[in-house]
């Protein structure tokens, strides 16, 4: 069966990021950082981040929309929708790929760190524009790109995460905020 995924273009996109950022920008700063990053965008930063917004009345609604938005981004993009799309992991189809981080053994798309990072950075950005949706959107980037830069991840991939993110976090703040 052909999927989205097969097309010869996409492939040789995906495929060609991921051997560029593998031979041309790891190296022994990036890769403890990028580790580091996959690490703590796996939901630690925004999991804080809620807690803090949680902590006072104020913005205790942000905080509760953001514990909403990225669980219902998490829980869908790893437990539904990679399940729907069934795309394995890049290290899976690309033996020339060596992950630096332990193999996830789910499927690929979409990235749950990047849905999950995206949920929540969305919603700071619409809710607390200037720095601090700047910082939360740079953080997203980051842990997006660590996915790739750490071989678990086709760009494709974490695109997909990023949008699907940004929709939970849509539909979340109109339901909440």
């Amino acid at each position: 069966m052909n999927t989205f995924f097969d097309s010869p273009g996409l492939r040789r996109m995906d495929e060609g990021l991921m051997l560029f950022v593998q031979d041309r920008c790891r190296n022994r700063i990036s890769n403890p950082l990028m580790i580091l990053m996959t690490h703590l965008g796996g939901g630690v930063i925004w999991c804080c981040q809620a807690g803090y917004y949680c902590f006072f009345k104020a913005s205790r609604p942000l905080g509760i929309c953001c514990y909403v938005s990225s669980l219902a981004a998490w829980l869908i993009s790893s437990q539904l929708l990679k399940r729907l799309f069934g795309r394995p992991r890049v290290y899976a189809t690309m033996e020339q790929v060596v992950p630096l981080v332990r193999r996830p053994q789910d499927l690929a798309f979409p990235s749950a760190h990047a849905a999950d990072a995206f949920s929540v950075a969305i919603l700071i950005l619409l809710e607390r524009p200037g720095k601090e949706g700047a910082i939360a959107m740079i953080l997203a980037l980051l842990t997006a790109y660590s996915r790739i830069h750490v071989g678990v991840h086709y760009l494709t991939d974490v695109i997909g995460g990023g949008i699907f993110g940004t929709f939970c976090a849509l539909v979340t703040r109109a339901l909440l905020l």
